[in-house]
């Protein structure tokens, strides 16, 4: 790996961290009751942005390790294909469990981006939420691994 790609990471995975401690308190608050509107268009934002590093960190790695990334219409799940899947170069660099994980708040992400803030429901967003710091975590325990090398 490049000393370039190690500081890309590292900073990603720095501004991840930060992300999720902005998410923290409302987490807490929010195992007592449900969120207000404007809670849930700031739940969104966060929701994206951190599925949105994650997905920069990847688009980054696998240009280094595999040459290139997808570039069709479908690039987004077709990158995170590409990550699940081992190479002649290198074994995958997320599990299959992250990959289900992170296709789910690829999901979300695109509704997020293309739907007005009224559309958005609690019940659509209750499990990223509660489970998005986990997810964020594994990802950063899995990529981790290639900062060992």
């Amino acid at each position: 790996m490049s000393p370039e790609l190690r500081d890309v990471i590292l900073d990603e995975f720095d501004s991840l961290r930060r992300e999720q401690n902005v998410f923290k308190p409302l987490l807490l608050d929010l195992s007592h009751r449900e969120p207000t509107h404007l809670e849930l268009r700031a739940i969104g934002g966060l929701l994206q942005s951190i599925y949105t590093g994650m997905e920069r960190v990847l688009k980054h790695a696998l240009t280094e390790l595999d040459g290139s990334v997808p570039t069709s219409a479908s690039w987004h799940a077709d990158l995170l294909r590409q990550a699940a899947d081992a190479t002649a170069k290198r074994p995958p660099l997320i599990t299959a469990g992250l990959y289900v994980s992170l296709v789910d708040l690829m999901g979300f992400r695109h509704m997020y981006r293309h739907a007005y803030g009224f559309h958005l429901s609690w019940e659509r967003m209750k499990t990223s939420t509660l489970t998005v710091s986990d997810v964020a975590d594994r990802f950063q325990e899995e990529i981790g691994i290639l900062l060992q090398d």
